[in-house]
């Protein structure tokens, strides 16, 4: 059985998914291991860690400031990382070789962002070929601080159709024959056909009020409560669920909040349902994380994504994305949600030609083009 290796990362719930996504097409196929890129692989060249003796690193410490909602000093953080990268090369794909002199995969995918020209460079050393699938709808830290290289077994999996990815990637040195469109590295549960009306009452949803859904990422945040606060002044029969992912100290917050007799509140911890609650809801309130935006974008579930605040630089792209294709809305003003969602319900129109742009824009399955793409790879 061949074996295939993927660079992934702790934390944010996007990485997981797209190993989650890749374990279900291949693991019948394949031996498949995924590895913390950064956590295990670099953790020797992780200034953070060694400083502190191994206690802390730095994604840990990345994933407590997205946690806080403090998203100005993930940007800081993520830029001085890119800097520190840059300046260990010779380090990082010492790393990479002896981590995969040991493991000796047949192919390796990397679904994470800034060390993939290391990647590259490791993988030609070794003659292995290179598969990157972004898990981002901006490739843009993809292909950051690469350089023109000549390697035929480099190849790309993007998400959407994009000429403007494609040329990035033939610029570096790409070969046009190894790129295609593979769509969103989503979970299956989302390509599925769903019944609604068993969801609901699965979901104790009895009513035939709408349904708000409320998602801030699988690490959870803080930002979670003042939606929740917002949504207190929402004005027709809604039932809103709340998903708090794996923060559960947000619980106790949000059931402190006193909502209206015609507001119906139900708070999700961490779940592997998404796809049954974007199936429910008729409106998605969230962050700009393109994993959400793309499991919303396969359910047709129009959305309202936060502008309120700072934005992740990897999540800054997507705010065009969803706008210029009519997904949803940009939500500028927090004191705005609840009068945005109430003139929203009470036409339904505009939520159709939503649902409808989502219909129309071209989505391939992951499922079919990936296993399809890896075979070609190995033959």
């Amino acid at each position: 059985m061949k074996k295939i290796l993927i660079f992934s990362s702790i934390g944010g719930g996007g990485h997981a998914s797209t190993v989650q996504s890749l374990r279900t097409c291949l693991d019948d196929t394949y031996e498949i291991k995924s590895v913390a890129t950064f956590q295990d692989v670099l953790r020797p060249v992780d200034f953070i860690n060694n400083y502190f003796g191994g206690k802390y690193s730095g994604v840990k410490l990345y994933n407590y400031f997205l946690q806080k909602n403090k998203l100005f000093l993930c940007n800081i953080f993520s830029t001085i990382g890119r800097f520190f990268l840059r300046h260990k090369n010779k380090s990082i794909i010492q790393a990479l070789q002896a981590y995969l002199d040991t493991e000796k995969p047949d192919v390796i995918i990397s679904v994470v962002p800034l060390v993939n020209y290391h990647i590259l460079v490791t993988a030609q050393n070794l003659n292995i070929p290179f598969l990157i699938i972004p898990s981002d709808i901006d490739i843009t830290q993809y292909v950051a601080d690469f350089q023109s290289f000549i390697y035929n077994k480099i190849y790309v999996a993007l998400p959407f159709e994009n000429g403007i990815d494609t040329k990035r990637f033939a610029a570096i040195g790409v070969p046009e024959n190894n790129m295609c469109v593979a769509g969103a590295s989503i979970r299956a549960s989302f390509l599925q056909p769903k019944n609604t009306q068993e969801l609901k009452e699965k979901w104790h949803i009895a009513t035939s009020d709408p349904v708000v859904l409320v998602m801030v990422g699988a690490q959870g945040s803080q930002s979670a409560v003042l939606y929740c606060q917002q949504l207190t002044k929402v004005k027709k029969d809604v039932h809103v669920l709340v998903c708090i992912g794996k923060s559960a100290l947000l619980k106790e917050s949000i059931q402190a909040i006193v909502f209206p007799a015609h507001i119906k509140i139900q708070i999700i911890g961490f779940t592997q349902d998404i796809d049954e609650l974007m199936a429910i809801a008729d409106i998605l309130v969230t962050k700009p994380g393109p994993n959400t935006i793309c499991e919303a974008l396969y359910s047709t579930l129009p959305i309202l994504l936060d502008g309120t605040s700072t934005s992740l630089i990897g999540e800054r792209y997507n705010y065009n994305f969803v706008a210029q294709h009519g997904f949803g809305e940009i939500l500028t003003d927090i004191d705005g949600v609840a009068q945005r969602i109430d003139y929203l319900l009470s036409r339904p129109e505009i939520i159709s030609s939503m649902k409808n742009c989502m219909i129309n824009f071209k989505k391939k399955n992951s499922q079919h083009e990936i296993p399809a793409l890896i075979a070609r790879i190995l033959k």
